[in-house]
């Protein structure tokens, strides 16, 4: 290993130091050369979060920072701020500076840091008095330090690192933070991983006899498995995966699933029969709380997760099947050292990021838009174009879920599109200046018509209730990325109004991005999908989206995971394009879901039985959204379908051949139709239907 290979990997996979980070830069940056600064203190707007920092010199354009983060502040926590800071100290440098190489760390928790590229664009835009200028930053993070893997920072930035004889340019730095370069190799991986379990399990007789009694594929049952160890690197990321009994949630292990694996592999067990299985539905997918979560197989605290992803796939009995998966297919480090290739060893070389990026902040990680993206990758050709599934790209994406919230809220609150646009595009950035500026008595940024002290002018908490109380449906949800869009858009738009609600307010209005999420999930997010597996990895990203929120807020030691919720009755598996049954039209009639329009033969007893019993449905929907109790879980269930069944009967005939083929219809995993009353009557009931449909032709098809 040359010296420089032992700077770089000896820097980014230890502890911050500024001494080491300040060598790495002039390792980096020919010429940059400059002592190490004294520490600076930040603007006052910025100060809750950061505590000071320090500037490392400059080459050409590109200037060197290291930022330290308050004590109670996580390297991973307050992203736009971290970058805002960056982005102003850039715009009132002296001299002129586009981007910059910038370490975040806190002195409270040195063993991650977060190594950003932060580059300016400058666009503009109409507002008050005129053009403005708006120059958002964008962040390209790699998170590193000790226990986080180099592997993907070696491959794309240490050529520049070693290169002694050409200056790096912003557009160097640029292509080793790309995002692109690392997922697309994840992908093959993870679909070559997918084929290998598939043909290996489509080969076991064991398997064959298991899946046909319980109804399900190796496909099915190999993306479930997948989806379900990826969530777990995810979740570990967190700390939350074999915490010590007396100790707080977060401090467990990160390289949790390579310990289970080497602790298994001294025994000689099967791996998947003897720790994945009792791990996933007799730990995560069983509520220990009274016993402080502990999972006594393995003397550890594993949180209840709950929501579906560690249930049986189509309740088989995992206890008693006789099929089993080798453990190289898992690890074979054994037999192939640093060439290994199973699944845990190829995970285990990348950067696992439960953050959905934004245009604006990218991590060069494995992020949830991953599983996305799989998704469309184990479609093959023929059978993406008969179901119509295509990837939408993550720019196109935010612009039209961005564009259709403006028009939304323009078309509610009546506020002129460019107020209501300037609100949304840049709200985030308008926020952290007007935080300033109100203090200062200085005009603020935000547009008048929506909020101004002086001419008396206030519709923020109009805005967040249009914001609540909207409802968006996508008819084909594939890999989820419409339903994630609209929810983070709705999200950040409210925290916004939140900031603006609090200007000038003693006692703060708290609410935090958990709370708005899981609020913005259950009343506003519902999709439907033709393709099960579709389904199945849109609540994964939902899921993750509400992880990754689910923070302690005061006290470390009273903090525990909350139970993640059901979402069967917000994304549904069926056919959106049908909300008929061979040719009959089912529940066009409820006073309950304000429907009055006649359908033959149907009369006012029948009317009322109708309304009867959708108002118990509504009930029991809201009820089994945060259930986390098994049993009940499956009484809800199983309430609800004989409520659709029943109301569905009563109009084809209980005992007519057509109720008989309906029956047989409805046993299936993927419906025959969606009936969009039916199955979400809370919407219908509160307003009258959706406000937004939101979905997209297939880009770049031919």
């Amino acid at each position: 290993m040359s010296l420089k290979q032992r700077i770089f990997e000896s820097v980014l996979q230890s502890a911050y130091s500024l001494e080491k980070f300040a060598r790495f830069a002039r390792e980096l940056f020919t010429g940059l050369k400059p002592p190490i600064a004294t520490p600076q203190e930040p603007p006052q707007n910025f100060s809750e979060n950061i505590k000071e920092f320090y500037v490392l010199g400059r080459q050409g354009d590109i200037a060197v920072l290291a930022v330290n983060l308050q004590k109670n502040k996580s390297v991973e926590r307050a992203r736009s701020v971290q970058r805002n800071f960056v982005k102003t100290w850039i715009e009132n440098h002296p001299t002129a500076v586009d981007g910059a190489i910038v370490a975040f760390y806190s002195d409270s928790v040195p063993e991650k840091w977060r190594l950003s590229f932060v580059r300016l664009d400058h666009e503009f835009v109409a507002g008050k008095g005129g053009q403005i200028t708006i120059t958002p930053a964008k962040r390209y993070s790699y998170l590193v330090g000790e226990n986080e893997p180099c592997a993907t920072a070696y491959q794309q930035l240490f050529p520049l690192f070693e290169n002694d004889s050409d200056a790096v340019t912003l557009d160097d730095l640029e292509g080793a933070f790309s995002v692109e370069r690392v997922t697309k190799e994840f992908f093959d991986k993870y679909a070559e991983k997918f084929y290998q379990v598939k043909d290996y399990l489509e080969d076991n007789p064991e398997f064959k006899a298991e899946s046909q009694a319980h109804g399900f594929t190796a496909e099915q049952f190999v993306k479930k498995l997948l989806g379900q160890i990826v969530f777990l690197y995810f979740l570990q990321k967190k700390g939350w995966l074999g915490v010590n009994i007396n100790s707080e949630w977060g401090t467990g292990s990160p390289n949790f699933m390579r310990k289970i694996f080497q602790d298994n592999e001294s025994t000689g067990k099967n791996f998947f029969d003897e720790v994945l299985e009792p791990l996933f539905y007799t730990a995560l997918n069983v509520d220990r709380s009274r016993k402080n979560d502990l999972y006594p197989k393995l003397n550890l605290r594993i949180p209840f997760l709950n929501g579906g992803l560690f249930e049986e796939l189509d309740n088989y009995d995992w206890q008693k099947n006789k099929f089993s998966i080798p453990n190289d297919i898992f690890s074979n480090a054994a037999e192939k050292g640093r060439d290994a290739d199973g699944i845990l060893d190829i995970f285990d070389r990348y950067n696992f990021t439960i953050n959905e990026d934004e245009p604006t902040e990218r991590e060069v990680a494995i992020d949830p838009e991953m599983l996305g993206k799989v998704f469309e990758n184990l479609l093959d050709v023929s059978d993406r174009k008969s179901k119509g599934a295509f990837y939408t790209p993550r720019e196109i994406v935010h612009y039209m879920c961005r564009e259709t919230l403006i028009n939304y809220l323009v078309e509610k609150s009546k506020i002129s599109e460019e107020a209501i646009r300037n609100f949304v595009l840049y709200g985030d950035y308008f926020k952290d200046a007007d935080i300033a500026n109100f203090a200062d008595n200085k005009a603020l940024q935000i547009s008048d018509e929506i909020f101004s002290p002086a001419k008396n002018i206030n519709r923020l908490a109009e805005l967040d209730k249009f914001l609540q109380a909207v409802k968006v449906a996508d008819l084909a949800v594939g890999s989820g990325a419409f339903p994630l869009g609209m929810l983070n858009e709705i999200t950040k738009a409210r925290e916004v109004l939140t900031a603006y609600l609090n200007l000038g307010k003693t006692k703060k209005f708290e609410r935090s991005l958990y709370d708005l999420k899981i609020e913005t999930i259950k009343n506003s997010i519902f999709a439907c999908d033709i393709e099960p597996s579709a389904v199945d990895i849109a609540k994964l990203r939902l899921w993750l989206t509400i992880v990754i929120d689910d923070e302690p807020t005061a006290d470390k030691n009273s903090f525990k995971p909350k139970p993640l919720p059901n979402l069967d009755c917000n994304i549904i598996c069926g056919n959106s394009l049908i909300d008929e049954f061979e040719g009959v039209a089912l529940i066009k009639h409820s006073k309950v879901l304000n429907n009055m329009a006649q359908v033959k033969g149907q009369g006012s007893l029948l009317q009322s039985e109708i309304d009867s019993r959708i108002t118990d449905l509504i009930r029991v929907q809201k009820n089994l959204f945060h259930e986390s109790d098994h049993n009940r879980k499956e009484e809800y269930r199983r309430y609800i379908r004989d409520i659709y069944d029943g109301i569905i009967l009563e109009q084809l005939g209980k005992n007519s051949a057509q109720a008989k083929r309906y029956k047989l219809a409805a046993q299936k995993k993927s419906l025959p139709f969606i009936l969009w009353q039916l199955y979400f009557p809370t919407v219908f009931k509160e307003n009258g239907g959706f406000d937004i449909i939101i979905g997209n032709p297939p880009y770049g098809a031919k």
